[in-house]
């Protein structure tokens, strides 16, 4: 993701922290373990995800 321009986000998620939204990921618990693995892939907070899908799910 580095190479693509994403070095911000990339170290955010490494240290933990959401790149959509800023927060500290774990103050948020996940609801189940799509949404864990869902941080996995994207470093996303269940915040950010909800907010994500909905979006999708409007479409």
């Amino acid at each position: 993701m580095n190479v693509m321009g994403f070095k911000n986000e990339t170290e955010m998620i490494e240290n933990g922290i959401c790149p959509m939204c800023g927060v500290r990921v774990g103050t948020i618990p996940f609801r189940d373990e799509i949404s864990r693995k869902e941080y996995k892939i994207s470093g996303l907070c269940q915040t950010c995800q909800d907010a994500v899908f909905k979006e999708f799910e409007e479409i």
